[in-house]
């Protein structure tokens, strides 16, 4: 990840997670195809509760890269908290079968 996107993960593990989010944001317009960036981004929109954003962020960070399961895992738990259960496991699986420890 670039600077800027080490300064946004400042911000959020400071739990200043709107400039968190501004920090990916930028960090993305600068790079596009920063997938880490990316599940970063939806993982502090899910923090914020704003499970749209993150679930988007989540889904474009895996038309990246597939293999993310960090993502899965996250996007998992996003679909859990709006209650679309199968979505949820089938996603918790595939983290499961990519990071299997």
């Amino acid at each position: 990840m670039s600077a800027t996107s080490d300064l946004a993960l400042c911000y959020a593990q400071q739990g200043n997670l709107e400039q968190a989010v501004q920090g990916f944001q930028r960090t993305l317009s600068l790079d596009p195809n920063d997938s880490q960036a990316r599940v970063a981004l939806g993982r502090a929109y899910q923090l914020q509760g704003k499970l749209d954003a993150a679930i988007e962020a989540f889904r474009k960070a895996l038309e990246q890269n597939a293999r993310l399961a960090q993502a899965r895992d996250f996007l998992s738990q996003a679909y859990e908290a709006k209650g679309w259960k199968e979505a949820a496991a089938a996603e918790r699986l595939m983290a499961k079968r990519l990071n299997p420890q």
